[in-house]
């Protein structure tokens, strides 16, 4: 029996230090639709240092901000939850301070404002940068959405509804000639912090035309199937994502059209994501779905 207390309290102290180095993630899972698009879900899931999943969650349902009836099979919504997994792994996974928990109950409206405060005055680890205001804004709006989306469905916080919102009046100018004014009442998170105003850093898009002949040169002679995707970065401003779902002869991503038999212009279709490799590796998705000529 002794020895089966201290096996069991080694046990007890393997999984303490496993647990201290678990933390949310997030899983993601690759479908086809019916009508070839690629489809993406995300899962929050519990995962350790080596990217083992430990449990799956439900917590990416509460991270969902749909009011309509009706949405769009490939929308994805992993902006969302990248902003709610780095509020639950500095509630849950941070080091043992006074904002450390653990379990939903002990999340306060303290807490939660000492988070946005937290994310809004220290570097991203990713950029090493700090966050502009604009992305201070959608990770305070998503993680006041998510925090309600649990109170709704009844699980027990120490912060109320009430807490989280608040109304303001704005004024909305109308259109038209004759310009007016209409009053209208918006619901806004209740909270208000304060970030570092640090402009991105501008993207070098200038290329000196004997460097790109150049360029173009290379890859004719060694990387001939380059060419169509460097033209269309270069001089139609696509991703490389967007190329590859237009060069695809078969996928049919672009339209000529030709007056007097003259090619007169050019039309890309970027409204489907198609999956285009048939071993389900990505190719990257269009940035937003258009018509672009």
């Amino acid at each position: 029996m002794e020895d089966a207390r201290i096996n069991t309290t080694e046990e007890w102290k393997y999984m303490q230090q496993v647990c201290e180095q678990l933390c949310f993630g997030i899983y993601e899972l690759r479908c086809l639709a019916d009508n070839g698009e690629q489809v993406l879900r995300y899962f929050i899931v519990i995962k350790d240092e080596n990217g083992l999943i430990w449990k799956w969650t439900r917590l990416a349902q509460y991270a969902d901000t749909r009011t309509g009836v009706v949405s769009s099979i490939t929308r994805s919504n992993y902006k969302k939850l990248r902003y709610v997994t780095q509020m639950l792994n500095y509630f849950f996974c941070g080091p043992d301070t006074p904002h450390r928990i653990h379990r939903f109950s002990q999340i306060t409206y303290e807490k939660i404002t000492d988070y946005f405060e937290h994310y809004a005055k220290i570097p991203s680890e990713r950029t090493g940068r700090y966050r502009t205001q604009l992305q201070v804004s959608e990770c305070i709006l998503t993680c006041t959405q998510f925090v309600d989306n649990l109170l709704k469905d009844g699980i027990k916080l120490a912060v109320k509804k009430k807490e989280l919102w608040k109304k303001e009046e704005k004024l909305e100018r109308q259109g038209g000639q004759i310009r007016s004014f209409q009053k209208k009442v918006a619901t806004i998170p209740n909270f208000h912090v304060t970030c570092f105003s640090e402009e991105k850093q501008p993207i070098f898009r200038d290329i000196p035309n004997k460097v790109l002949q150049r360029m173009f040169q290379l890859a004719f002679r060694y990387m001939p199937y380059l060419v169509m995707p460097m033209a269309l970065g270069a001089f139609a401003g696509l991703r490389p994502g967007e190329c590859c779902q237009v060069q695809q002869e078969f996928v049919g991503g672009f339209q000529c059209q030709y007056v007097a038999g003259r090619l007169h212009a050019v039309t890309f279709d970027l409204t489907r994501n198609r999956q285009l490799r048939s071993d389900g590796v990505s190719t990257k998705s269009i940035e937003w779905y258009r018509k672009q000529n």
